[in-house]
């Protein structure tokens, strides 16, 4: 009688201490379950290439790579034409860009400014 008291009362400490492990952290994985990493601040990058396609949420960039990069479009996003500003109704396709991409909050990327014109070699 004794050692099943004890058997017992040893499961009830420690239990709990193996169910707590079976747990995850909040704020740590989303809803899927998969970790999510935090999101990149300060990072740009340039992409460079012939404007395909421009609406008010997307550009579409093709690329010296024959690839085709897809970046959203917000109202932060500024074109500039030698270094001026210029409206994005006054951006022709299969123009020359050289757009800033920044990550945006959930990692997508996002075009941060679009430089328009010839591309030249700059000396630095």
């Amino acid at each position: 009688m004794k050692l099943a008291a004890i058997v017992a009362l040893s499961l009830m400490v420690l239990c709990p201490l193996a169910l707590s492990a079976q747990y995850r952290r909040r704020g740590m994985y989303n809803n899927n379950g998969a970790a999510t990493p935090d999101p990149v601040s300060g990072v740009t990058v340039n992409v460079k290439g012939v404007l395909k396609g421009l609406s008010k949420k997307e550009l579409l960039v093709a690329t010296d790579a024959d690839h085709t990069v897809s970046l959203r479009r917000t109202s932060k996003t500024k074109f500039l034409r030698e270094d001026k500003p210029v409206k994005a109704g006054d951006v022709a396709l299969e123009e020359k860009v050289d757009v800033e991409v920044a990550p945006d909050k959930d990692a997508k990327l996002m075009a941060v400014m679009v430089k328009l014109g010839a591309l030249k070699n700059r000396k630095r």
